[in-house]
């Protein structure tokens, strides 16, 4: 019998522990993870205060995809442990971390709130924890957890780029910014971050800054498709078309499986006149994501450009359904007003369906963005100019021009001072017409409802005209706040925007007769004989005979 001393003893352990140590080896690199289990489980019951062991047992059943052993693993040592706590914790991070990229979000969510209810000070017990709400689209319960997290730590970058994009899945761009600008200053190099800024002012409205921030995203991560289809979309909202087709087709050819790319082409080639081949392009895109509210809002849209109203209602309805469970808080005022505008459209929906809904857009959309200040601090005095403005996307060579610049150039200077609100994207020879007619000019397009807010409170305007009711582009959001004491609807099909936070409907007794009172928003204002004066297009020539004057017969 062989008596070994201490030194001897010492060094024997040391050498079976190098030899049980080059083994596992040998089977993690031959991927025979189960045999490497036993022997990793043997060699901790000899060694169990070796702390690498256990970090290797967890590595293992990370990779053998086995969470919940993991996290009983990692859960047992941190309820044991006196020291090294933090070790435990980094890798209880480690099994949170693999658990999410594996898409297994009801396990995460399980584990991070065993963690954060073990201490409640780790905030990224929180962080993980809200990153798996926002998995679930529990978008509430998602921002609860991150506020939390950030609370914690307050300057940590990671928190703060899932804690604006909890902000923008709820539906509160505005509210982003600060934590926004924060994260900037804090990681100004950080693609992710951003992007993800950028998203922020996007939805925001505040186009400008957005496409600023895109183009930095792209000078770290160039061939970023996901970046390059945020500044596509970007740059369609400022129809910008050939920009975005360009950013489009970038992300197509990197990203081939990227949501949304070939339905936001599509937005663009039915700009150009190509209505097939755009429709084409969407039926492609909804195949691919056919819970996309995004895909059936474009392909709703464009099945209203091709006439084929009662199909592009039904698309609008589906993407209202498919909105409950997607991150799209921010997309359905959109496809609401775009439903009103299709009903409005059709010869057969009747009147009180179309009310119904625009009272839903009000209740749903508008009513908790009304905040009515007591008192406006515009000058009180009857002989001053009326300072009235006019808010629109039309401000150009449209269907709708030849209604309002008849207006504007009868208005009564010596009344009235003349404030233009341009929101749509592009400029023309009528623009330059509007510029030289209004006393104030604002182009507001790439700008968001909160800066245009501002900009009306700034002017102390007293009446504000709102153009545009349920078309493509509108600004009804920035309606709902009040921006003037007064503030009316003109221009439009016969029917109310159903926003309460606008006063007056002006039209006439053939458009809005009083009957339709009781049952609209507004109050109805009528003008005496017709509200609208109608402006030929110069180029148009003198009209002719009638035909039918001479045939007998109608051609």
């Amino acid at each position: 019998m062989l008596i070994f001393n201490r030194s001897e003893r010492s060094k024997t352990m040391k050498f079976n522990k190098l030899q049980q140590t080059s083994k596992i080896k040998q089977l993690l690199a031959a991927a025979r993870f189960d045999d490497a289990m036993v022997e990793l489980e043997n060699f901790a019951r000899s060694d169990s205060k070796n702390s690498d062991l256990r970090v290797w047992q967890c590595k293992l059943l990370l990779e053998m995809e086995r969470f919940e052993d993991a996290f009983t693993l990692v859960r047992n040592l941190l309820m044991k442990a006196t020291s090294s706590k933090q070790i435990y914790v980094d890798l209880f991070f480690d099994v949170l971390r693999s658990a999410y990229e594996k898409r297994k979000y009801d396990f995460v969510l399980s584990a991070a709130t065993w963690l954060a209810e073990f201490q409640d000070s780790i905030a990224m017990a929180w962080n993980f924890r809200g990153l798996a709400h926002l998995a679930r689209s529990e978008f509430p319960e998602a921002l609860g957890s991150l506020q939390k997290a950030i609370e914690r730590d307050k300057n940590n970058p990671h928190i703060l780029v899932n804690l604006i994009n909890a902000f923008i899945s709820n539906g509160f761009p505005d509210e982003a910014l600060p934590y926004a600008e924060k994260g900037l200053k804090l990681a100004p190099n950080m693609p992710v971050m951003i992007n993800t800024v950028a998203n922020a002012y996007k939805y925001a409205g505040e186009l400008n800054l957005s496409i600023e921030l895109y183009q930095r995203a792209l000078t770290f991560e160039p061939n970023n498709a996901e970046v390059l289809a945020n500044l596509g979309a970007a740059y369609t909202a400022l129809d910008k078309k050939q920009l975005a087709l360009d950013c489009f087709s970038r992300a197509l050819q990197l990203r081939p499986d990227l949501t949304t790319i070939k339905s936001n082409i599509a937005f663009i080639l039915v700009e150009d006149g190509r209505l097939e081949e755009a429709l084409a392009f969407c039926e492609e895109d909804l195949r691919l994501n056919p819970h996309s509210p995004h895909v059936w809002f474009s392909y709703g849209y464009l099945l209203m450009k091709a006439n084929r109203l009662n199909a592009a209602i039904d698309a609008f309805v589906k993407a209202v359904s498919v909105s409950q469970h997607a991150m799209s808080s921010l997309l359905l005022p959109g496809i609401y007003s775009q439903l009103l505008f299709c009903m409005i459209s059709h010869p057969d929906i009747p009147l009180s369906e179309i009310v119904t809904l625009s009272k839903e857009f009000n209740e749903k959309f508008c009513l908790s963005q009304n905040s009515v200040p007591t008192n406006f601090p515009n000058k009180r005095d009857p002989n001053k100019r009326i300072k009235l403005g006019f808010v629109g996307n039309s401000f150009v060579r449209h269907s709708c021009s030849r209604f309002v610049r008849p207006l504007i150039a009868n208005l009564d200077r010596s009344e009235v001072e003349v404030y233009i609100y341009a929101t749509q994207g592009k400029e023309d020879d009528y623009t330059e017409w509007y510029r030289s007619q209004a006393d104030h000019f604002r182009n507001c397009s790439g700008i968001g409802d909160r800066q245009m807010l501002m900009k009306i409170k700034e002017d102390q305007i007293d009446v504000l005209c709102e153009l545009d009711g349920h078309c493509y582009g509108n600004r009804l959001m920035m309606f709902s706040k009040k921006p003037a004491p007064v503030s009316f609807h003109w221009l439009d099909y016969g029917t109310s925007t159903g926003l309460t936070a606008i006063d007056y409907y002006l039209s006439d007794r053939f458009t809005a007769p009083y009957e339709i009172q009781p049952v609209i928003s507004e109050k109805i204002w009528h003008l005496e004989g017709h509200s609208t004066v109608f402006e030929p297009a110069s180029e148009m020539g003198e009209l002719n005979e009638l035909p039918y004057l001479t045939n007998g017969y109608i051609t």
